[in-house]
């Protein structure tokens, strides 16, 4: 029942508030893509609707699809890219232009797309989670955050900021406080913005360390969830080692378990951190 009423409480807050729709062409992206038997060549004519969008759009492709020559038009990723893959990264696109009103909000983001950067490196070794979605779920983690700081900037940045290393406390003294979180916010606007389900039940987790049992009967939100949680921790690392207090090696060690992942990967994904994070770049695929 808690539960249900954080949801509601944030659903209020996100009613009050101006909380942009999603472009058209997304939601006509999604409606295409949902379609038994999907049109590439309609796919690409959604995209190539919005110039701006689409330049956006092509500039992550690039990032995601290795090719020998660079993705210069929509037809083209088309044909190199999977249809939920199109879908989830330009949701990406379309979403990051409503998150960086501010200096804070673009530290925000920057923190995101580093957290993005190395959930999709480790889901190489994660078998069920597409390189998309965990960019995707590590992106938008925080996207909560951003609208409870735009509701009262100062109150609630003395909420957020202490759950850098008190990931599970602090979260607790927010959820306690607010009766809502920006977890639950999360959720609410990946829904409003038809984010990939499985996305956005991550969303709503990576700040429950009985994540794992929440949701036992849904593998890929459990292995999402974790993605992040454990991404969040290289990130901090990378930054400043004084992040890293007891109760954030703990929020990465109830991560790990469930993924077990090995060595190699943190290592790849701390690389991908240092050497793309200042660009938010995306690279490979699997």
């Amino acid at each position: 029942m808690a539960l249900h009423e954080h949801i509601r409480t944030a659903q209020a807050i996100i009613k009050s508030m101006s909380v942009p729709d999603m472009p058209v062409e997304l939601v006509m992206l999604n409606e295409e893509i949902e379609k038994k038997f999907s049109n590439i060549v309609t796919v690409a004519h959604i995209i190539e609707k919005n110039p701006e969008m689409l330049a956006d759009f092509i500039n992550v492709a690039n990032k995601v699809v290795v090719c020998k020559e660079p993705i210069r038009d929509a037809r083209t990723a088309t044909h190199l890219m999977g249809m939920e893959e199109i879908r989830n990264l330009y949701a990406c696109t379309a979403i990051k232009k409503h998150l960086a009103d501010d200096y804070y909000e673009r530290e925000l983001l920057s923190f995101s797309v580093k957290v993005g950067l190395a959930a999709a490196e480790l889901s190489y070794w994660v078998q069920d989670v597409s390189r998309t979605e965990a960019y995707m779920a590590g992106l938008f983690h925080h996207v909560g955050v951003v609208y409870l700081y735009r509701r009262d900037k100062e109150g609630y940045r003395a909420l957020y900021e202490p759950q850098t290393t008190q990931p599970f406390d602090a979260h607790d003294r927010e959820l306690e406080l607010l009766g809502t979180s920006h977890t639950h916010m999360g959720l609410v606007l990946a829904k409003k913005w038809h984010v990939n389900d499985n996305v956005a039940k991550a969303i709503l987790l990576h700040h429950d360390q009985n994540f794992a049992c929440v949701a036992s009967h849904h593998p890929k939100v459990c292995h999402l969830a974790a993605l992040i949680m454990v991404a969040t921790y290289i990130v901090l690392d990378t930054q400043d080692e004084e992040f890293v207090h007891s109760q954030l090696k703990a929020y990465r060690s109830v991560a790990l378990e469930h993924l077990a992942l090995p060595d190699t990967a943190l290592r790849a994904a701390e690389s991908m951190v240092r050497k793309f994070g200042s660009t938010g770049l995306v690279v490979a695929s699997h």
